[in-house]
């Protein structure tokens, strides 16, 4: 067996947890982490001639030759934080889901809808102006803390007057 073949066998089989340990931390997926450490072990034997010794450790060398071979995969690939595993594809389903909900505030902003009372601010002011129930007693009626029950009647009052802003105008 030629020698060279010996050692290339040698390195790989010696160095390589240590470039997927360094190429793991980068890369999170586990088949394209195959790959990157595939293509790191492939480009260290070619480039070995340029070790130098008096610069570092062969480890050193390697490791930083693995995370910068990562780092070219992710930048090349268009690699994202979603396409890690599978079990980030849930966050991303939920932030599209608030980015949605933000969206049909904002479309019921532009059409004046969310200017209205809705029905939870209207019971309250009903309660506290017509009915001359105190805050204790809407915050038992309606399940819900006294503080939010002033927060409710505050909100009503702000929305009923730029609705009687709006219709006086």
């Amino acid at each position: 067996m030629n020698q060279a073949i010996l050692n290339t066998e040698e390195i790989i089989i010696k160095y390589k947890p240590l470039v997927v340990k360094a190429v793991c931390k980068i890369v999170k997926n586990k088949m394209d982490a195959e790959e990157v450490v595939n293509d790191a072990l492939l480009k260290a034997l070619d480039k070995f001639r340029l070790y130098q010794t008096s610069k570092g450790s062969f480890e050193a060398w390697l490791c930083t030759l693995a995370k910068n071979t990562a780092l070219d995969f992710i930048n090349k690939k268009d690699y994202r934080v979603w396409k890690t595993s599978t079990d980030k594809i849930p966050d991303l389903a939920s932030k599209i889901e608030i980015y949605d909900r933000r969206l049909g505030l904002c479309k019921k902003l532009l059409n004046g809808t969310l200017n209205e009372p809705n029905d939870l601010e209207s019971l309250t002011i009903k309660l506290l102006y017509l009915e001359n129930n105190k805050y204790e007693e809407i915050a038992e009626k309606l399940n819900i803390n006294i503080e939010y029950t002033r927060v409710l009647k505050h909100r009503a009052i702000t929305k009923f007057r730029k609705i009687a802003l709006c219709k006086a105008a």
